[in-house]
């Protein structure tokens, strides 16, 4: 009874009160969730405790991108921001306890990020300390360098964050392939808004074989970099490229339109709109650009 009680009775109620976290945020329930955190952090169980914490701060890490913005209303700001004062020394309890595990560093490094960017909290120099923790257990891997990076972009020093990244791509091994050190640096330049220097390492990692049509990382950044730079025949090239990838998608379509449009192939431009039009109907409100 003692093992059933330890090995499945205890996990159970555990993860039963953190369950109540994960439905609450989900409806943008915030203050709600602490005395549910709470009980389940509260829970001695061997198979819970750290695993819960774990699991709590990628959640975390998914609101503060996802429903931290300037749509945000005031008051679920100051929930979410009481609710990191709360959890941020449950994670870093986690992290000492559990060094060996990669991942945490990087997720932590977001939330130290984030928590500056869209909350207030003062804890860039907590981040700077944890990654210099995380080169200890492996000094080539790419999140950590792009995570101290951006450490430094948010402090306002873009030199400091290309010469981290500089100095990480001087590195690389050869087998990681020709294209990383220039995914990696355009990468760095889309952050820091440097959209032409952004787009042409892009270009250039085209150039040697990368497929960025294939990788939902980095076509979103290449789009929005051709878009700012006013670069119209790449959003078309790489637009087509990402259709024949996935098929047909109204999004896309809608894109290239936009592309053949500025490009003043008004033939083209109605053609992948009518094709949007018929996926979704939102983007009939457009249709008067696009009449013959």
């Amino acid at each position: 009874m003692f093992l059933i009680y330890t090995t499945v009775i205890v996990p159970w109620l555990a993860n039963k009160t953190a369950w109540q976290f994960y439905n609450l945020t989900d409806e943008g329930v915030y203050k709600e969730t602490k005395p549910y955190l709470k009980a389940a952090f509260r829970v001695e169980s061997p198979y819970t405790f750290w695993e819960l914490r774990r699991m709590t701060a990628w959640r975390f890490l998914t609101i503060l991108d996802e429903h931290v913005g300037p749509e945000t209303p005031p008051e679920k700001i100051a929930e979410i921001s009481e609710l990191y004062d709360f959890l941020i020394p449950e994670f870093e309890r986690y992290v000492e306890a559990r060094p060996s595990q990669p991942a945490t560093y990087h997720i932590m490094a977001l939330i130290y990020g984030i928590g500056f960017e869209k909350l207030g909290k003062d804890d860039l120099d907590k981040a700077e300390a944890l990654l210099q923790k995380a080169f200890s257990y492996s000094d080539l891997r790419v999140e950590y360098f792009n995570d101290f990076a951006k450490v430094a972009l948010l402090r306002g020093n873009f030199e400091a964050g290309e010469r981290i990244i500089k100095s990480h791509i001087e590195r690389m091994p050869p087998e990681w392939g020709e294209y990383l050190p220039l995914v990696t640096l355009g990468n760095f330049y889309f952050e820091a808004g440097k959209y032409q220097e952004s787009l042409e390492r892009y270009n250039k990692a085209v150039e040697v074989g990368f497929e960025i049509q294939k990788n939902d990382a980095v076509y979103p950044r290449y789009m929005l970099a051709a878009e700012n730079v006013g670069d119209y025949e790449s959003i078309v090239n790489m637009g087509q490229k990402y259709l024949e990838h996935v098929g047909s998608d109204p999004d896309t379509y809608f894109n290239v339109a936009v592309g053949y449009f500025h490009l003043d192939d008004r033939e083209k431009a109605r053609e992948f709109f009518l094709k949007a039009v018929e996926l979704n109907p939102k983007y009939e409100e457009y249709r008067q650009f696009f009449a013959p």
